[in-house]
């Protein structure tokens, strides 16, 4: 008897102490709900399929590096665009077909990072870490500078001005 007690509390030990993997939430209304309550940036990703938030990575996998940050800080959101709400979702954030990411400030009012596309994974790993940061100020939504054409104005054409998360409240 207590050999099994014992067994089954290791194992309860070992099972905790894995990496992390984030928990993949569906409705994105009650999504930014936990975020504010939790003070936690929303991470969105827009894919198609059963796991369509690996297509956000060139490998096709989200690396232990990111699942972790991920499971960690965020509270992360897949959009589906596979399926009729997921495809409106998506329009709305201006991703009409994935991948995509789009980052929440801690706030969970604005949009941080936006971007439609892949990303190699030490990019995705880099942008997850800017924005985990809740001393962060967010004062424009940041798209990834590398793949749009550079302004030949005064003002660097990575930054667009600022814009409310949609208010979706729908379920994917």
């Amino acid at each position: 008897m207590f050999t099994t007690t014992l067994l089954v509390a290791l194992a309860g030990f070992l099972v905790s102490t894995g990496p992390q993997s984030p928990s993949w939430h569906a409705d994105y209304g009650a999504a930014q709900v936990l975020g504010k309550e939790r003070h936690k940036p929303l991470a969105v990703f827009v894919g198609s399929g059963k796991q369509g938030w690996n297509q956000i990575t060139r490998d096709g996998q989200l690396d232990k590096d990111i699942t972790e940050l991920l499971a960690k800080t965020y509270i992360c959101v897949y959009v589906d665009t596979a399926q009729e709400a997921g495809k409106e979702l998506a329009s709305e954030l201006a991703i009409p077909q994935g991948p995509g990411l789009v980052v929440s400030d801690h706030t969970g009012k604005y949009q941080a990072f936006y971007h439609q596309g892949d990303l190699a994974s030490d990019q995705l790993l880099q942008y997850l870490r800017r924005y985990a940061d809740p001393e962060r100020l967010v004062r424009m939504t940041e798209t990834n500078p590398s793949e749009r054409p550079r302004y030949t104005g005064s003002a660097p054409s990575y930054y667009q001005p600022m814009r409310y998360a949609p208010a979706f409240s729908g379920s994917c």
